[in-house]
């Protein structure tokens, strides 16, 4: 019965052991994570020099698109005149 014993506290003491071992890989995976995830969300605030590529061209676009737009209002608006005689519209 006391060799029982001894066995149980030695296998207590080793399971232990490991829940010690177990709290420090897990601290330290957790260090080297929010080390290598603040690195890692620097370089993720620049985008992509291809995707910056993309929204210049977007952008020209959508301006392209708003002065193509006032053009062709012009255009409608002077048609409008022209058909009433040159006169004003009010």
């Amino acid at each position: 019965m006391i060799d029982r014993f001894r066995n149980t506290r030695e296998r207590l003491r080793a399971s232990e052991y490991d829940r010690e071992m177990a709290a420090e890989l897990v601290f330290e995976r957790s260090r080297t994570a929010t080390q290598s995830g603040s690195s890692h969300r620097q370089q993720t605030n620049r985008p992509p020099i291809g995707e910056t590529r993309r929204r210049d061209w977007q952008m020209i676009a959508l301006w392209a698109f708003v002065v193509f737009s006032f053009a062709v209002l012009g255009f409608a608006l002077y048609a409008i005149w022209v058909k009433c005689g040159g006169q004003s519209l009010f």
